[in-house]
């Protein structure tokens, strides 16, 4: 295929169906998969010490944490799921814990205007937000060529797995949490 390509995740049930699903569909590929539950640190050297022309994160809890400490100059492209309960108008985060482990009560992850704040700092813009107003795309802005600059609140996509009245109730509720981190 002409690619290769790592995918890290905590639970090891998952990573053995990774394996057998890429080993069956492309048997020449490139791809490692590795059992490991991530942490602020955990991916710095495997990010710095190699190329990356697509990355993308999606832990539902420290992503924020986890990109600010990654020097992404070896990177092009970086996809990253954002909170969309936390609106289009904060800048904020859940505070780092280090044994994070998803529940579903929308506290995980960062909102889009975080994720674009802090990558604008690494040198990169948002281009592209998917329509499920889950993952957000972000260019370096070596490669940005022929791409437009989007701005995050223009851009923002709720999510659309609940009403937007329930979106309201959710958001409201989520960003009085004592757990969060505001950035302005």
């Amino acid at each position: 295929n002409g690619w290769s390509g790592t995918l890290i995740d905590s639970d090891n049930k998952i990573c053995h169906k990774m394996r057998l699903y890429l080993d069956f569909f492309y048997p020449d590929q490139k791809i490692t998969v590795k059992n490991e539950f991530i942490k602020k640190f955990s991916l710095k050297k495997i990010v710095e010490d190699n190329t990356f022309d697509f990355f993308s994160l999606d832990i539902d809890g420290n992503d924020y944490w986890v990109i600010k400490e990654l020097n992404l100059d070896n990177v092009k492209v970086v996809c990253c799921e954002y909170n969309p309960f936390f609106g289009a108008d904060a800048s904020v985060t859940i505070k780092y814990n280090e044994n994070h482990s998803y529940k579903p009560n929308f506290y995980f992850g960062a909102s889009l205007k975080a994720f674009t704040n802090l990558l604008k700092e690494k040198k990169f813009e948002l281009v592209a937000v998917d329509s499920s107003g889950t993952n957000a795309f972000f260019i370096n802005k070596n490669f940005l060529g022929n791409f437009e600059v989007l701005d995050p609140k223009k851009n923002f996509k709720n999510s659309g797995a609940c009403t937007y009245d329930k979106f309201l109730e959710i958001n409201k509720v989520l960003l009085k949490s004592d757990r969060l981190v505001f950035f302005d």
